[in-house]
């Protein structure tokens, strides 16, 4: 028994050695950017700075100087929780590992709703998104509503009572975007007990102070969000965007007779060479077909944009155009055409 427990606590070691020793062998590593969670990963070259230097101080034969440095990194804790991060980031076959144990999810998920007639089934076990097999569309399940839901309703009907009473002489405007979460058309609506259906907006909508002007764009049917929203994303897609503009151009110009004109579509551009696979995508791996990525051309107001007072390009449209398109597995051409920020954009125009 004692040789078993060795040889694990050995094999243990050795696995866990085994990751500084592959980033001494493989170098820097290619893909710094994970695909999976979306962010930059822990490089060993960037969370060791100081580590670097004790490397430095063996080299030259000053044990000494390395150790305490390596010591006062240990005895703070943030070596450890460095090493935590970068090891699980940098760990060797990470990506092959993931993709291996997404395949083994789809393969006990199939095997469990193989009894089934279910055409809506969990696209992995880790993430909350389903895959509409009849549509190869993934998709988010419904949202819920409960007593919380309307008190957070109520607080802020009463924070847009405030506002608008405080601020009369201002239009104010409300655009609702349907999203399938809240919409009475989720076809896992039925499997939900507390699935909002709608509810919540039709709350609101009922209780609005009457000094605000309301418009939606809703959801007439699943094929409807289809048509609207990327298989593979949460976002609206083109369709989407320009019909959600006509919605809002109509209600922004109601009181305002020199209204500037709407803005008139020239071209439809399809970029035949992209495969569009959204966060559903990138975070489930599903073995799904990609979006058509479409995008347009329109006589654009000269505008100003800034991004909490920082003026520039929040968008790379012009480097898309000219066939500068980034090719790297799930990258989100999404955010990158129509326009990136950290907070809220400005536009003065």
């Amino acid at each position: 028994m004692k040789k078993a427990h060795r040889f694990i606590l050995s094999l243990f070691f050795i696995i866990i050695i085994s990751v500084p020793g592959y980033w001494l062998i493989r170098g820097k590593p290619d893909n710094q950017v994970s695909i999976v969670e979306g962010r930059v990963l822990g490089l060993p070259e960037r969370n060791y700075p100081t580590l670097k230097i004790a490397i430095d101080y063996i080299r030259q034969g000053r044990i000494d100087l390395a150790f305490n440095l390596v010591w006062d990194l240990y005895t703070g804790g943030s070596l450890q929780k460095k090493f935590d991060g970068a090891a699980t980031d940098q760990f060797p076959f990470r990506m092959d590992l993931i993709k291996f144990a997404k395949s083994i999810d789809r393969w006990i998920i199939r095997l469990a709703y193989s009894l089934t007639n279910d055409n809506v089934i969990p696209a992995d076990m880790t993430s909350d998104i389903y895959i509409m097999l009849d549509h190869d569309a993934l998709i988010l399940p419904p949202g819920r509503i409960d007593q919380n839901t309307y008190e957070n309703i109520d607080i802020r009907l009463e924070n847009y009572k405030t506002i608008t009473s405080t601020y009369s002489e201002i239009n104010f405007y409300i655009y609702y975007l349907e999203s399938l979460q809240y919409s009475k058309y989720n076809p896992l609506n039925k499997y939900f007990a507390k699935a909002d259906q709608g509810q919540s907006f039709t709350y609101f909508r009922e209780n609005l102070t009457d000094k605000i002007q309301l418009k939606c764009m809703p959801l007439l049917s699943l094929e409807d969000y289809l048509r609207k929203f990327y298989r593979t994303d949460h976002h609206w897609n083109t369709n989407g965007i320009l019909e959600a503009y006509d919605g809002i151009y109509e209600i922004l110009s109601r009181k305002k007779e020199d209204f500037p004109k709407k803005l008139q579509i020239t071209e439809m551009i399809e970029f035949e060479n992209i495969e569009f696979l959204g966060s559903s995508a990138r975070r489930t791996l599903y073995p799904i077909s990609g979006d058509l990525f479409i995008g347009f051309q329109a006589e654009f107001p000269n505008c100003t944009v800034s991004d909490q007072d920082i003026v520039g390009d929040y968008n790379y449209r012009d480097e898309y155009l000219n066939g500068e398109i980034p090719t790297t597995p799930y990258i989100d051409h999404y955010k990158y055409y129509f326009g990136r920020q950290s907070g809220v954009l400005e536009y003065d125009c």
